[in-house]
Parts: C-alpha cells; structure tokens; sequence
C-alpha cells in the first residue's frame, strides 16, 4: 500500500481534515493532497517526520508502505501482505484507538 494511501487512512481514522492533517505534519495541504494522491512520494527524512508527528513507529509506516519483495512467493507473500494489514490496523488503533472493520 503506498504512503499516500495510508495517510489518507490514519488522517479519516482520527476525523481529522486535510488540512489539520497537513498542519499536525508540519507540511502544505496541498503538498498532502499530492502524497495522498500519489502524484508525489515524500522523501524517508518525511515519513520519519510524519511518523514522529503521528506519534507512531516509522518503522511500521515503512513496513506497511513498502512493496512485497521479490524473493517472496506464495504463501509467503499473502503473509507479508497480512502482515502489513495487521500493522496498519494496529497503527490506526493507536492513533484512533478503534480496530479499522477493513483497510
């Protein structure tokens, strides 16, 4: 799942507007509408500065944008991708403290 898209969902997740998200992240809103949109990918030192703004891990964040690896094949790559599913539910359940029904 790219960057943009879980943005979107952690800022929906806490009912916030795009552009109280953009001022929680310290960015324009119309520089989020682009990530959300995937017209551009913020930079690794900006994931690193959302997730400190978002107060959760970037490590996580990273995970759960990142794409499934090559090497993996199979089962392997329907439990990476559930893996990434269950982060991202944990993720939105710190930051909106209820377990998303789906994302």
């Amino acid at each position: 799942m790219k960057i943009g898209k879980i943005l979107k969902i952690i800022r929906t997740s806490k009912g916030l507007t795009q552009n109280q998200m953009s001022k929680l992240l310290g960015i324009s809103q119309n520089y989020l509408s682009l990530i959300e949109q995937d017209k551009k990918s913020p930079s690794a030192e900006a994931i690193a500065n959302f997730a400190s703004s978002l107060s959760i891990s970037k490590d996580a964040l990273l995970l759960i944008s990142s794409e499934v690896p090559v090497e993996l094949n199979g089962k392997d790559t329907e439990d990476f991708q559930r893996l990434q599913q269950n982060i991202l539910s944990l993720l939105l359940y710190q930051t909106s403290g209820e377990l998303p029904t789906s994302a």
